[in-house]
């Protein structure tokens, strides 16, 4: 997310940045097939991802009652903060359940003095979904008494190798006859430490091994720091932008990285141009094609100040964008294409004008009323003659029209890339 001084919101009151949108997919990672059994060497560090819910808002999933003799039986129905409550119930779980069997936390250890701890990169991330959900209780003011159950299926995601690994399914139920002391969501608690602890302490699991060759964080800092790269420049187009926009869809990507997606566009063969907030801290990412196929990018450069970065991946057979290093005059026709709100919308192609040029914080901007949501971060802003000259960076939610983008040619600065 970029910082705009004088407009506040790009930080703060700016949700777009587009940073991605959440995924919505029913499993919380892709299958893929499950790893070899692990080998000596170092521990494999683990991370928590997230708990999805198959169990929709409204579905009944038991009953309660109430008082020292359990009368009032009432239905028990999920609501919306079903994933909210099993999100925290889970992590809580997690970390106990790590710290019982002595893994290793990519999370950072937290000291008074350190204003940002270092994090490491988890060799895999743990997240599961919630088949099923079942409870039935009896409660007093301070006590509970009944029967709590879960099934979850759990996925173990390696970001290195851009697949799941190894998948479970476990069921845990909890039951007490009589009142006792627990509080809270203390059943919920106690289900999902049992049910994680079935998974973690399965042979498919403890088989897991570091994962050999896992990268640094890609190099983010200063243009001086990276040394020139030579791409060779796709030709221009014949037509306008409106004719040829089927073709410059087909160059634009969907980024997904972790929970999140944003956007990406081809500049040359096998390279992507995105945001670095995108990307992230990742090395790899997964980059769905306009035909549904998905490949695996890896960031190759990344600029955070100027909010860049490049992606590399195997030759996709899509064409490439036009770039232009110049900027079309204001109140000329702009376009922007994206995947607002997610994969579910890729490819969306929306018309604006180009409003201006602007600098916050020392770095320049092009200014336009082309609609952009949540997800087009990292898309492209053509001119009318079907050349890319800007970026997707943000926009302004309490205003109408004000979106901002990244010239080209600054990205091409930040990132030392020469197009030949």
């Amino acid at each position: 997310m970029i910082s705009i001084r004088i407009l506040a919101a790009l930080a703060v009151a700016c949700g777009l940045c587009a940073r991605a949108v959440a995924q919505s997919d029913d499993t919380a990672f892709p299958e893929a097939a499950a790893s070899a059994p692990g080998a000596r060497g170092a521990a494999p560090k683990f991370e928590f991802a997230r708990i999805r819910s198959k169990v929709a808002s409204g579905d009944k999933i038991g009953w309660v009652e109430n008082g020292l003799f359990c009368t009032n039986r009432t239905d028990l129905r999920a609501n919306a903060k079903i994933e909210e409550i099993a999100n925290a119930e889970a992590a809580a779980a997690f970390k106990a359940e790590m710290s019982s069997l002595g893994l290793r936390s990519a999370a950072p250890e937290i000291s008074s003095f350190d204003s940002t701890p270092a994090r490491s990169d988890p060799d895999y991330r743990v997240g599961g979904v919630l088949q099923s959900m079942n409870l039935m209780e009896c409660h007093t003011a301070t006590d509970r008494k009944g029967d709590f159950s879960i099934t979850v299926k759990w996925e173990v995601f390696a970001p290195r190798l851009q697949k799941v690994v190894f998948s479970l399914v476990t069921s845990a139920s909890i039951h007490t006859d009589s009142f006792e002391t627990v509080g809270g969501r203390e059943f919920e608690a106690r289900a999902y430490l049992q049910a994680l602890k079935q998974m973690m302490t399965d042979p498919g699991f403890t088989a897991l091994k570091a994962v050999e060759g896992a990268p640094a964080a890609p190099p983010v800092g200063a243009a001086a720091t990276l040394a020139p790269l030579h791409l060779k420049a796709a030709a221009a187009m014949s037509g306008g932008t409106q004719p040829n926009a089927p073709a410059l869809r087909n160059a634009v990507v969907t980024i997904l990285q972790g929970n999140f997606s944003g956007s990406g566009f081809y500049v040359a063969e096998g390279y992507l141009l995105t945001n670095q907030h995108v990307v992230g801290t990742a090395h790899y990412v997964k980059v769905k094609l306009a035909n549904g196929s998905i490949i695996v990018g890896e960031v190759m450069r990344a600029d955070a100040r100027r909010d860049v970065a490049l992606v590399k991946t195997d030759p996709s057979g899509v064409p490439s964008m036009h770039v232009s290093m110049a900027d079309p005059p204001v109140g000329s026709d702009v376009f922007a294409i994206g995947s607002p709100l997610g994969e579910n919308f890729a490819g969306t192609f929306t018309r604006g004008v180009l409003s201006g040029a602007r600098q916050f914080n020392g770095l320049e901007y092009l200014q336009s009323d082309v609609s952009i949501n949540h997800g087009n971060s990292g898309g492209p802003l053509l001119d009318g003659s079907s050349t890319v000259i800007a970026m997707t960076v943000s926009r302004i939610d309490q205003a109408a029209g004000l979106s901002f983008f990244i010239p080209i040619r600054e990205a091409a600065n930040a990132l030392q890339l020469i197009f030949d």
